[in-house]
């Protein structure tokens, strides 16, 4: 009877973990970088996220795991000065080729883009001002020039572990 019971909730374990790595394998991974409030994140939805914001003076991570958040500060490190030490033997350390690197970066999918761009060059932006419109309806992204001395990017990457994966191995 208790042998019984033991194969069942070890079978029942082994379902719940191969449904959670079939899951992690399939969610949707966001890379969200966003200038207009100091914003970098990245996250696995709902599962997982790791922000940075700058603020004012200094920077601080938050880091959120099934819901529950927490800030860290980083004003109190100081840099360490480290020796460098000397090799004498060559790193065999993984190296991949720039053909894997070019199509994981291809696996990406654009999900939100807004760039709003002045490049500090009146007559530039004059120039660069009627093009924005047509590049904006070609691409369904939002493109702007302005006259004000700002510059912003949102761009927001999605992605899976499976997507790298295909795309790191298909040769």
């Amino acid at each position: 009877m208790v042998f019984n019971m033991l194969i069942n909730l070890l079978v029942i374990t082994t379902l719940i973990f191969f449904c959670l790595m079939i899951y992690l394998l399939f969610a949707p991974l966001l890379l969200e970088i966003d200038s207009r409030y100091n914003l970098y994140r990245f996250r696995i939805v709902p599962v997982f996220s790791v922000c940075w914001i700058t603020d004012n003076l200094s920077g601080h991570a938050e880091i959120c795991l099934f819901g529950i958040r927490k800030k860290l500060s980083f004003n109190g490190f100081e840099k360490k000065t480290m020796e460098k030490e000397t090799k004498t033997q060559k790193s065999t350390a993984f190296r991949p080729s720039f053909h894997r690197f070019f199509s994981i970066i291809k696996s990406f999918k654009v999900e939100n883009f807004y760039a709003n761009i002045d490049t500090g060059n009146m007559a530039l932006n004059g120039e660069l001002f009627p093009m924005m419109y047509p590049l904006s309806a070609i691409t369904g992204k939002t493109f702007q020039i302005n006259f004000l001395g700002k510059t912003e990017i949102a761009l927001t990457l999605k992605n899976n572990a499976f997507r790298i994966l295909k795309a790191y191995f298909k040769q």
